[in-house]
């Protein structure tokens, strides 16, 4: 259904002449207004495309109009009363920058699912490591160009960091929320900030692998641990702010970051259990399902969230004893190799959820986690975000998992 509604949006976009720049004898509030509605469909459009895995409806290489302006001049003639925030930034500013970060987004996710990679058909780049190597190298420089936009956000959309720590820079340093700031402007730092980590989580996932083998020094290895690293810190600003503000309480949007980032980093921890970052994303996990937890005060979809997420967390632990056991024999009898690709620090998918453990303890069954993930991914209607709606699929056996 979001394909269709954002399919009819960019068409009516397109019908009413939004993707030209408004002429020069046209009131410039009806100006800006016209290029915010674009530049509002083209969020759309990203939004849709990379969450559905589909192509885009709108192409860069078209005719678009100019980017919204920030400016004190326009933010008056929006007819907004909230006060500018410092010499270059306004309230419009959040949605500016936002705009300039889907952008580098699209280029960046256009250049991974576009390079042509020469697979046989049917085979995907998880079975070739050499292709997945050289995918890496042609889409991390790329990468750079989310840095160039770091640095030109302004200071005043930026959360400060306590101990000399440093915004948007993975380090893990706790926030440092500014008492007397509005609360609007709190909100707009936080979410920009948030999703940046869950991009770049994203651009960086596809290198995640279950099937190849990678060791230190490899680019696709060092790229899978940035998609870690930036769930990580996603996790560990939505549970600071949820557990000491209401700045982020009933977010929808937070919430599906915090869904993402956690199923992220299940499977990083199952690929890579010997990663440096394993620890750390383990323990972000665990306050994942808090912030879940939370959220699921305010609506159903969340409560689902954290039962999946809680239930495969407590099943990570066995699943690791199991991998460490049957690598431990594989070495003792010489069986570490076991294709052409071994090396090193990863173990294939296969061997994790079939031969390491047993990931479905007690009455839960892939059906139930399959199922309810679907149902936090792609819910049908509003009722699932009202409180106080029961859980239907896989709700008995997941609880009694939990409560048992």
């Amino acid at each position: 259904m979001a394909d269709s509604i954002s399919g009819l949006a960019v068409r009516t976009a397109y019908t009413l002449g939004l993707h030209i720049d408004p002429p020069p004898d046209m009131p410039e509030p009806e100006r800006q207004m016209r290029r915010r509605l674009w530049w509002s469909v083209f969020e759309l459009d990203t939004l849709v495309g990379v969450k559905l895995g589909r192509p885009f409806l709108l192409q860069d290489c078209h005719v678009m109009p100019e980017l919204p302006s920030d400016s004190l001049d326009a933010a008056i003639m929006s007819g907004s009363t909230f006060a500018p925030v410092a010499n270059d930034t306004t309230w419009l500013s959040f949605n500016l920058q936002r705009i300039k970060l889907y952008r580098v987004a699209r280029t960046i996710h256009n250049a991974t699912y576009g390079h042509v990679l020469g697979l046989p058909n049917g085979k995907t780049v998880y079975e070739y490591p050499d292709r997945l190597e050289d995918l890496s190298n042609v889409i991390y420089p790329r990468m750079k160009h989310l840095e160039d936009w770091i640095n030109q956000v302004p200071r005043a959309l930026k959360t400060s960091r306590k101990e000399q720590g440093k915004a948007y820079s993975m380090d893990g340093s706790l926030l440092d929320i500014e008492q007397y700031a509005p609360s609007w402007l709190q909100r707009q730092r936080l979410l920009l900030e948030l999703e940046y980590c869950h991009i770049c989580s994203n651009l960086n996932r596809p290198f995640i692998s279950f099937t190849t083998h990678q060791v230190p020094g490899f680019r696709g290895y060092e790229m899978a641990g940035r998609s870690a690293s930036h769930a990580i810190e996603l996790c560990n600003i939505t549970h600071q702010i949820l557990s000491g503000t209401p700045l982020l309480h009933g977010c929808h949007q937070v919430f599906q970051w915090q869904w993402n980032g956690a199923m992220t980093l299940v499977g990083f921890v199952v690929a890579y259990p010997q990663h440096a970052l394993t620890p750390a994303a383990r323990g972000a996990i665990k306050l994942a399902v808090s912030s879940l937890e939370t959220f699921g005060n305010g609506f159903e979809a969340a409560a689902k969230a954290a039962i999946i997420v809680r239930t495969l967390s407590s099943n990570l632990d066995s699943v690791m004893d199991g991998l460490a056991v049957s690598q431990s024999s594989e070495v003792n009898m010489g069986n570490s190799s076991t294709n052409g690709n071994t090396s090193i620090g990863v173990v294939p998918s296969s061997h994790v959820m079939n031969g390491g453990s047993d990931i479905n303890t007690n009455t839960t069954t892939d059906v139930d986690l399959f199922d309810m993930a679907l149902g936090v991914d792609f819910w049908a209607g509003m009722d699932v975000l009202w409180p106080g709606v029961c859980l239907n699929v896989g709700e008995a056996s997941l609880l009694n998992v939990q409560t048992g």
